[in-house]
């Protein structure tokens, strides 16, 4: 019994992440049920469910599901290191942003937390948490925060411009995010061109903003530049590091807002 309990306490721990609660409406940690993880993995968003804006995900594949059920708790129960074909599948699936437009921030989630099994299983790793970390300089993380850092430019000048963030268009963030973690570099270049009547606006609209993001963005350029084999690398299709590094620089940029509120 006491292995047992050991096992589990182990699992929750090691998949445990920040997730939006809708009743409440708070962050709360969490580690996703096996059910959920089969959906997120193998599901697609219908409008049946209960999740946010009563959208949420479903495998249709009843016996793909029970399997993908049935390998998860065997990970639980026997403390197996988590399948690898499933952690490839969720990041093959978050490559797709255009697939999840009501469960984005959910998927994202419940990525970071199979992620975060994952390199403590096969990377050895001790701990993954969602703080950024500005010592972490792999390529991956790095292109993460820099998407992270275009997209909450392009929002704080739409923003301005129109309050109603209901019927707001995607960002250039967004909408490039496919061919981005595909070939990060040369889609690069297409957003910077994109974003420059953005950066432009916002140089005029705060221009403390636009030094704070601009100092940043630098900052990141640098670090990639200096990257081992960034030349011949720079187009490889990025990892997990990228979603790791896009939600730490979001809740940076959310977390550090909430906090300028406060004080004023």
């Amino acid at each position: 019994k006491s292995e047992l309990y050991e096992r589990i306490r182990q699992w929750y721990e090691s998949t445990s992440w920040l997730f939006y609660e809708s009743k409440t409406k708070r962050i709360i940690r969490a580690t996703p049920s096996p059910f959920s993880y089969a959906d997120a993995i193998f599901g697609t968003e219908n409008n049946n469910g209960h999740l946010a804006d009563k959208v949420f995900l479903n495998c249709k594949n009843k016996k793909l599901r029970a399997k993908t059920i049935e390998r998860i708790l065997l990970c639980i129960l026997e403390n197996r290191r988590f399948p690898y074909d499933l952690k490839n599948r969720m990041l093959h699936n978050l490559y797709n942003r255009n697939s999840y437009e009501k469960t984005w921030n959910y998927i994202i989630s419940v990525a970071c937390s199979i992620f975060k099994k994952y390199q403590i299983d096969y990377q050895m790793k001790e701990e993954v948490n969602e703080v950024l970390d500005t010592n972490i300089q792999t390529r991956s993380y790095l292109y993460g925060r820099l998407l992270a850092t275009y997209e909450k430019l392009e929002l704080d000048v739409i923003n301005n411009r129109n309050s109603d963030n209901k019927n707001r268009r995607p960002t250039n963030a967004e909408r490039f995010w496919n061919a981005f973690t595909r070939m990060p570099a040369k889609t690069l270049l297409t957003l910077e061109d994109k974003l420059k009547p953005y950066k432009d606006m916002l140089l005029k609209i705060n221009n403390k903003a636009f030094i704070y993001y601009d100092r940043i963005i630098q900052d990141i350029m640098c670090k990639l530049r200096e990257s081992e084999n960034y030349e011949q690398e720079k187009n490889r299709a990025l990892d997990e590091d990228f979603i790791f590094g896009y939600y730490a620089q979001k809740q940076e940029f959310y977390t550090k807002k909430e906090n300028t509120d406060a004080s004023e």
